[in-house]
């Protein structure tokens, strides 16, 4: 692989594309299949916890999953009313789901209703309310596209430095896997399964197995679809969805043009509590989409400025 994860372009381009199709993108807090609070891209808000051996009491133990709520709070701004909104939300959820048992589907498809008829649903209706078909409830918060973006993007290369460190650990030598290769790597490390198959699969990787055999390694019977994609990417074969396309591919500030004083020029303008507007593309919208990566959803001001007054401001 050309650079690194930080500065390949096209490597970031199909790595967001690959993730965004595996996990999906929402901007409203919404609840997976087992009661977690999760938000932008797959990106949960709380995590398992390993329950001490003198804790006696029945049920699943959670905590707040500090990175991501890191994220969050980086991509919101520390004590904003969203923030605030957000990890208000979180801190509910996790004293309505902490100490229960998992949900119990019987065979049963896993919807919603099947799901608010567990102890640990019920307890979660209670607190916060039924869940739609979305699996929302009333209280969750909403955040801009641009604002889930950017949670995603830090969120992503958390788990790079994840998959650097393992395979340090394990004495593999990143610089020797190919783009698509490191792409299922990561996707197996933001999955939860590095040592449920990650592992394996690197190790296939530096023997030259074949595709089949580092897919075997990879195989989730829960998640078939992510194999069959994982082996379309490493045949170089995956093109990515529509679905995958509605959010624009990260941007780094060292990329060329863009610099950390241009964001944060562009930062000053964000209005976080602001009402979303919907007014095509705005001159300052076509900023953020060249300089953020960003949708054309965000909450901004001075928006009757024309192009030629921003480029006056700050240069083309």
């Amino acid at each position: 692989m050309e650079g690194t994860y930080k500065t390949n372009k096209r490597y970031r381009d199909l790595r967001d594309a690959f993730l965004l199709e595996n996990e999906g993108f929402r901007t409203t807090v919404y609840f997976d299949t087992v009661g977690v609070p999760t938000v932008a891209t797959g990106v949960a808000l709380l995590s398992r916890k390993k329950k001490a051996k003198s804790d006696k009491k029945p049920g699943r133990r959670f905590d707040r999953h500090t990175e991501n709520i890191k994220a969050c709070r980086d991509a919101l701004g520390k004590n904003s009313p969203l923030e605030k909104s957000l990890e208000s939300f979180a801190n509910d959820a996790l004293s309505a789901i902490d100490y229960t048992p998992e949900p119990g589907y019987s065979g049963k498809k896993k919807t919603v209703s099947s799901f608010q008829s567990t102890l640990r649903g019920k307890k979660l209706v209670q607190l916060l309310g039924p869940l739609n078909k979305k699996w929302e409830s009333s209280r969750s918060p909403t955040i801009s596209a641009g604002d889930a973006n950017s949670i995603s993007i830090e969120v992503i290369d958390q788990h790079e430095e994840k998959l650097e460190r393992f395979l340090k650990g394990k004495g593999i030598d990143s610089k020797k896997l190919t783009e698509e290769q490191r792409i299922v790597l990561v996707d197996a490390v933001y999955h939860g399964r590095w040592s449920k198959g990650g592992v394996a699969a690197a190790k296939a990787m530096m023997a030259r197995k074949s595709i089949e055999e580092i897919c075997q390694c990879l195989y989730d019977p829960k998640f078939p679809s992510r194999t069959r994609k994982a082996s379309l990417l490493l045949k170089k074969k995956w093109q990515p969805s529509k679905s995958s396309k509605k959010i624009p591919p990260s941007r780094s500030v060292q990329e060329p043009g863009i610099s950390p004083e241009q964001l944060s020029i562009l930062r000053e303008y964000l209005l976080s509590e602001a009402l979303t507007q919907h007014v095509g593309m705005s001159a300052y919208e076509q900023i953020i989409m060249r300089y953020m990566g960003a949708g054309c959803d965000f909450p901004l001001k001075h928006l009757c400025d024309p192009y030629s007054e921003i480029v006056r401001r700050y240069g083309d």
